[in-house]
């Protein structure tokens, strides 16, 4: 009787747990097709909710959510001031509020710019938001190619949704990346999710952006590549293992900031054309794996907490939160299975083809204590081409106590083509 009464009441104490992790971890504007995803960044990471630290997360993921809800009501606002109302004053006004062009450099890469894809002004900005022809009736320049995203080129938002997938806070730094989805005004349809990383720094205790980048999803339907549409197979192996390295105590002085981003984007360059390499020199063997391992290891900052990495070509698992994904975003899923994501082919290794040459260009850098960041295209050459493929790129690097630096967050994407 007494074994019973023990069992029932750590039952009881096991459900009454579970069910506070659910109170503590529910977002306060969660739509209920929208899973947990707190809870799921713990989990993944292997945190509790009763620690400090994960308290201070979960502040983290409010303050995150707080800033994001005034960001989705200043589109709503701007659309229901147009066309007869201040739309562009109020559109000035949600770039200061929300964007910290008035404390340094903001590194902002919009959805539909294809022109101008960057936007480090806040001119840029709201030529963006209300469009160009808007700006042009009143003596504001403006450039050509912007419709209004916030008016939805005159057709209007009537809802902001956005789901963070995963954030991040550190220091005076937030981080978050998901999906945002906008319902049109005029006929009520869903634009589908958009794909979303942002970094926010506190100031006076308000958290402002200093990086947006912003991109329309992989598409499905892009052809694959010959070497897989042939069924070539890959290397089977089993689960790999992240390497974790004892933590140097030694703080060893930093170089140069600049320097240091040139450095290690050429470190980055350079292991993706050392994994396609090795690759290509013997891919029966694992050789090209354990190159990978090394290279995220070395590059990515998994080892010292979350990283936020949106790859290019993910479409079923856009999202990459660890070790474990991003290898196999690199090497492919054939070469780790079953660990690892049945739609990557492999970017290093270009899908069995390759790449003969990597050239990043930074279009801005900014460096801001312990947390430095850059923005730009990178172009990949497959082997036997001449051609570049161009993508779209945005960095967030931590100083590590080594004087390098480390990758925490890593958003890239095709260039819009409407």
């Amino acid at each position: 009787m007494n074994k019973s009464l023990l069992l029932i009441s750590a039952m009881v104490a096991l459900a009454l747990g579970f069910m506070q992790e659910v109170a503590e971890a529910t977002c306060t504007d969660c739509h209920s097709s929208e899973e947990n995803v707190l809870m799921q960044h713990n989990r993944r990471h292997g945190k509790q909710h009763k620690t400090s630290s994960s308290k201070n997360e979960h502040s983290c993921y409010l303050a995150i959510k707080e800033v994001q809800t005034q960001w989705a009501n200043a589109i709503l606002a701007v659309t229901e001031s147009y066309p007869d109302g201040d739309f562009i004053g109020a559109a000035e006004q949600a770039i200061h509020d929300l964007y910290g062009y008035d404390i340094g450099t903001v590194m902002f890469k919009p959805t539909k710019a294809k022109e101008v894809p960057f936007r480090h002004t806040p001119s840029g900005a709201l030529s963006y938001f209300v469009g160009y022809e808007a700006l042009q009736q009143v003596g504001q320049e403006g450039i050509e190619e912007d419709g209004g995203f916030a008016i939805n080129d005159g057709y209007g938002w009537s809802k902001v949704e956005i789901n963070n997938s995963d954030i991040s806070c550190v220091g005076d730094f937030a981080l978050a990346h998901g999906y945002y989805y906008f319902t049109n005004k005029t006929d009520q349809t869903k634009v589908a999710g958009v794909e979303y990383s942002w970094v926010y720094k506190k100031v006076d205790g308000k958290l402002k952006i200093i990086v947006h980048h912003s991109s329309v999803p992989f598409p499905v339907e892009a052809p694959a590549p010959a070497l897989m549409e042939e069924g070539i197979a890959r290397p089977r192996r089993g689960r790999s293992q992240r390497v974790y390295h004892e933590a140097s105590h030694e703080r060893k002085p930093r170089p140069d900031c600049n320097k240091a981003i040139f450095a290690t984007q050429e470190a980055w360059k350079h292991a993706i054309l050392n994994i396609s390499d090795t690759y290509q020199d013997n891919s029966e063997n694992d050789d090209y794996i354990q190159v990978a391992e090394d290279q995220i290891n070395e590059l990515y900052g998994y080892d010292i907490g979350p990283v936020l990495f949106k790859p290019t070509k993910a479409v079923e698992k856009p999202f990459r939160p660890t070790f474990i994904d991003a290898l196999s975003y690199f090497v492919g899923y054939d070469a780790i299975k079953p660990d690892g994501s049945p739609e990557d082919g492999g970017f290093a290794i270009n899908n069995g083809v390759g790449w003969s040459k990597v050239r990043i260009e930074n279009d801005k850098t900014s460096c801001m204590g312990d947390y430095v960041f850059a923005q730009g295209y990178y172009y990949f050459t497959p082997n036997g081409a001449e051609n570049e493929v161009e993508v779209e790129y945005s960095w967030v690097y931590k100083w590590m106590e080594n004087g390098k630096m480390k990758i925490i967050l890593h958003h890239s994407s095709v260039p819009y083509n409407p």
